[in-house]
């Protein structure tokens, strides 16, 4: 009787065992039961079923273009586990019963190959890591990492490398006050005079330096004594300009026609590249010498004449 119901067991089992390796292949996925705030790690489990002899990849994880789910690192697979098992590791980016993320895995028979999904989708509570009221305490500042204070091991190198300046800048500004109480220091010329000095330099360099670098100077001088006797900005002045402020201001047409005389020498040697001989460079600095004595003497008398017109108005 029990060799009988031994060899009727054996019957099931052999037939129930071939049925069982041949059933469809599944994934299940598995998630433990605990408590989840936003940032914490959770590993779930991918379990394959069934499908003896077929040949499985890695598993897919799809986080969706939400973002509420964000998978670290890759699934590694669970030792000795037939058929295969996988732990996956995720971390929730929201709050609420979120639904965990579709996982895949290709599966490759004789037939082809296909991606498995699992079939039953598991959903999980995600709380938020603030207190319900949203009330929130902040933490306490750490102490500052390192020394604290003023660290005088460092006062005396630093006081003996800057002692040096220290005298240097001393000594420097005993010597401008010096100086200054001497009455030492560059004296500023007068406008005429300083237009005759820089004339004589350069009528003395005629033929020894190149034209365009007296007609440098000479143009320079002259818009210089123009716009410290006028006040209006000669040096940034165009010759065009120049001549227009002579004929506004009715200037003599003597002056009119030497200061012209000059910058046309000065702008064709300058800008047009044009070659000119000695006696026509110190023709032109004598003209500018001779135009500023001319223009000084005339705004002179017309300073006399404006100040003796004002005392008879006050009589």
């Amino acid at each position: 009787m029990r060799a009988r119901r031994a060899g009727a067991l054996l019957f099931v089992v052999a037939m129930v065992l071939p049925a069982a390796a041949q059933a469809s292949p599944a994934l299940e996925l598995v998630a433990p039961d605990r408590k989840l705030t936003v940032g914490d790690r959770l590993t779930v489990r991918v379990n394959a079923r069934g499908g003896a002899g077929l040949l499985w990849g890695e598993p897919k994880i799809e986080c969706g273009p939400e973002a509420r789910w964000s998978l670290v690192g890759k699934p590694a697979p669970v030792p000795d586990s037939e058929p295969p098992a996988w732990r996956v590791t995720l971390v929730p980016l929201a709050v609420g019963k979120l639904e965990l993320p579709k996982i895949s895995v290709p599966v490759r028979s004789r037939d082809g190959k296909q991606d498995l999904a699992v079939g039953t989708p598991v959903t999980v509570t995600v709380a938020s890591v603030l207190p319900p009221d949203g009330k929130v305490k902040p933490a306490p500042l750490d102490d500052p990492v390192g020394a604290q204070g003023l660290p005088w091991e460092w006062a005396p190198p630093v006081a003996l490398a800057a002692f040096p300046l220290v005298l240097l800048g001393l000594w420097w500004w005993l010597r401008r006050r010096r100086r200054t109480r001497s009455g030492g220091g560059v004296t500023r010329l007068a406008p005429l005079e300083e237009l005759l000095e820089a004339v004589r330099r350069l009528e003395a360099q005629v033929g020894r330096v190149p034209p365009e670098e007296i007609c440098d100077g000479l143009s320079g001088a002259l818009r210089r004594f123009l716009e410290r006797r006028t006040g209006r900005p000669a040096l940034e002045m165009t010759s065009f300009e120049v001549r227009r402020m002579a004929r506004e201001r009715l200037w003599p047409e003597g002056i009119q026609r030497s200061l012209q005389e000059v910058l046309n020498v000065a702008d064709a040697i300058r800008f047009a590249r044009r070659r000119a001989a000695d006696p026509t460079l110190a023709a032109a600095v004598r003209s500018a010498e001779g135009a500023a004595q001319e223009l000084e003497a005339h705004l002179s008398r017309s300073a006399e004449a404006a100040g003796e017109g004002e005392m008879e108005g006050a009589a």
